[in-house]
């Protein structure tokens, strides 16, 4: 499509697979910083509640193991400084 952007991909942030089995990878493109994971359920019961992440420009990537969780939709958001960086559905499924 033209004029369309992916606000993922803009925001320097990739996170895969999706769908997936529940080991989720975060890649920062941009490389230093610090942000904060929340992921919520279906029914908005938070799994994960600002979790901090640390990315160096060594260490770009964060794994997340969600394998234990059953499987469903989920809402992952990265935030820093009180802004939402990205905001995605993930797809739990085995």
């Amino acid at each position: 499509m033209v004029g369309t952007n992916d606000p993922i991909a803009e925001s320097g942030f990739h996170i895969y697979p999706n769908p997936g089995n529940g080991m989720i990878h975060v890649d920062n493109d941009d490389g230093i910083g610090n942000c904060l994971l929340n992921i919520t359920d279906i029914f908005g019961r938070e799994v994960v509640k600002n979790q901090e992440i640390i990315f160096t420009e060594t260490d770009r990537t964060f794994n997340l193991d969600l394998e234990s969780y059953p499987p469903g939709l989920y809402l992952i958001r990265l935030s820093a400084g009180g802004k939402d960086l990205v905001a995605m559905k993930y797809l739990l499924n085995r």
